[in-house]
């Protein structure tokens, strides 16, 4: 759905203003009717939530930052105000509890009715470069990327980690600081290109596919201290990247679907163990680019400091094409 789609006015109505009986009439309508509008409502509702957080991530703290607008229902029975902390807004789930429980109570139906009719899974693996950090050892660019196929970002270095996972080298987080990262960054992370137009062809009109990005991590401090968040992002993209710029706007605008996967670890284990985190979401047929982002830093807490680097660690990083399908991969025979 583009931004011609007059079923996206809908969605912009519903954004920027309060929300009328007439208006939410509307949308239960469409969402009854439209499968695809169902799929589209609920990735639009994921970008809204998800991309601050992974924006935060990328480019640190934004001042000042304004709350995003969302709908509120108009009651028939005005309710007196509260009083409401300084600076907080309402929960989406407060503003819309009975259209969001009747939402996620459909698609729930749907992904059971689903799962009976399509109970198999083609599985493909997208090549990424250096996946398991063995070709080669060393310093990372410290660089955004702009193409596909390397590895680059804060300070990082492949280095033989303290406990292998596989093989014998492991991508090691050094530092949040570097000349990609905004000032005040967060976290230290490393990012990768992954073109995803060879494998269009296996999506067909199957509107179910998506994309599992997986990656394992590792907090090797003897003892416990502050708190080290980890996760495994996935951005999908319609075109390939033409600046080493990934800014707030180009997130907001040209992301057509994200998923992020997240693990706090305060170290201090007797014997540090790899946690392995999967990031998934939908792969829609517009997606051509997939941008990885392998991520070590603070917690997202309010008033959690920033850890210390030099004793994270992550590998195996895999990601994987998933098709539904009425058959067998290996009988060919439909259940």
């Amino acid at each position: 759905m583009n931004r011609n789609d007059p079923r996206f006015d809908l969605l912009e109505k519903l954004r920027a203003e309060p929300a009328s009986p007439e208006l939410v009439s509307e949308l239960e309508a469409v969402l009854r009717s439209d499968p695809e509008f169902r799929r589209e409502y609920l990735r639009y509702i994921n970008l809204e939530f998800q991309a601050p957080a992974a924006l935060q991530s990328i480019q640190g703290p934004r001042p000042e930052a304004e709350p995003i607008p969302l709908p509120r229902l108009e009651q028939s029975t005005p309710e007196p105000a509260s009083p409401k902390p300084p600076g907080k807004r309402p929960g989406f789930l407060g503003q819309w509890r009975p259209l969001a429980a009747g939402i996620l109570l459909g698609m729930a139906s749907a992904s059971w009715a689903i799962s009976q009719r399509l109970p198999f899974w083609i599985v493909k693996s997208v090549p990424i470069q250096n996946a398991d950090f063995e070709k080669s050892a060393g310093m990372l660019p410290s660089v955004f990327p702009t193409g596909p196929g390397l590895w680059s970002g804060d300070p990082t270095e492949v280095a033989p980690p303290p406990i292998p996972v596989s093989g014998s080298l492991a991508l090691h987080f050094l530092s949040p600081a570097g000349p990609s990262a905004a000032p005040g960054a967060n976290s230290c992370d490393a990012y990768q290109w992954v073109d995803l137009r060879p494998f269009h062809s296996m999506l067909g009109t199957n509107p179910e596919a998506d994309l599992e990005l997986s990656a394992a991590f590792l907090d090797a401090r003897p003892q416990p201290g502050t708190p080290v968040r980890f996760t495994a992002y996935l951005f999908l993209f319609q075109a390939e990247p033409t600046s080493g710029e990934l800014s707030r706007q180009r997130l907001q605008q040209e992301t057509v679907a994200m998923g992020k996967k997240s693990w706090v670890s305060h170290g201090g284990q007797p014997v540090p163990e790899w946690k392995t985190l999967t990031a998934r979401c939908a792969f829609p047929p517009e997606a051509d680019w997939a941008l990885l982002q392998i991520s070590a830093g603070r917690d997202t807490k309010a008033g959690t400091p920033l850890p210390d680097f030099g004793q994270q660690w992550a590998d195996q990083i895999q990601l994987k094409l998933r098709v539904p399908s009425t058959s067998s991969p290996q009988t060919g025979k439909t259940p």
